[in-house]
């Protein structure tokens, strides 16, 4: 669900969604033993904050990409 949305929001341009999953994910990862995606993560957020839009979007997929891998669909 994760990748979902991140994908979902990206589709939008949905940036304030983005980095809110995103945080999320940040979250979610670092608790769960993954600091790699969490620092994936965090470099979403940061791209949004400083209006990296030509990053924001690769980012972000890859992101999505890797989430997918090891989260549940139900996270």
């Amino acid at each position: 669900e994760k990748a979902a949305d991140l994908e979902l929001a990206v589709i939008e341009g949905d940036w304030a969604r983005l980095r809110l999953v995103a945080h999320s994910i940040k979250g979610t990862t670092a608790s769960f033993g993954y600091p790699e995606l969490s620092k994936q993560a965090q470099e979403v957020q940061l791209a949004i904050d400083e209006d990296r839009m030509d990053e924001i979007q690769v980012l972000a997929m890859n992101l999505a990409t890797e989430v997918g891998k090891v989260l549940p669909t139900t996270a």
